[in-house]
């Protein structure tokens, strides 16, 4: 797995790299922690289910001892972890959140691309104009990221829908 970038670590940056790292690297940080977990939940309750499913119909033809109880057991693990994905949606979550880490990483890279170069210019004023504004524009680019990312991940949020007649899902708001 990925660590630290050594770049985080850049005290050629000052209190601009301090910034950055404070908001953008402990964010894209965040992403990548919630991310990992957000892929073991999904792999975990998908084997889970996908082991569970294709053990019941053996199950159902052994005799043993508290059969009748194992076979519920199983089917309430499966509903459970069926559920669990359907409302939380790991999968996607997972995408959302190593999308949104991937574009903090490419916003990163690009503010020490121009941070690097203001400080190779000789004019003072003018370099440190420019390392605020790409600053700035990193940390607005951060902002921007940090919210598509909380808008996409609550508007995915969805409480499992009751099947109505048939197997038939009701539209929304009905």
């Amino acid at each position: 797995m990925a660590g630290k970038d050594k770049s985080a670590a850049n005290p050629d940056h000052g209190e601009y790299g301090r910034v950055a790292r404070q908001y953008v690297i402990d964010l894209r940080d965040r992403y990548r922690f919630r991310s990992r977990w957000n892929r073991r939940f999904f792999r975990f309750t998908g084997i889970l289910v996908t082991v569970l499913s294709i053990s019941l119909p053996l199950i159902t033809v052994i005799s043993f001892p508290q059969k009748d109880l194992t076979i519920a057991v199983i089917g309430v693990a499966i509903a459970l972890s069926t559920g669990l994905h359907s409302f939380y949606q790991w999968d996607k979550n997972w995408g959302l959140l190593r999308r949104s880490d991937f574009k903090l990483t490419e916003a990163y890279s690009a503010w020490e691309l121009e941070m690097h170069h203001a400080q190779s210019l000789v004019d003072g004023p003018n370099k440190e104009q420019r390392r605020y504004d790409a600053t700035k524009a990193l940390l607005d680019k951060a902002s921007v990221i940090r919210g598509k990312e909380s808008e996409s991940y609550f508007d995915a949020l969805q409480f499992p829908q009751k099947p109505g007649p048939a197997g038939e899902k009701k539209p929304d708001g009905q």
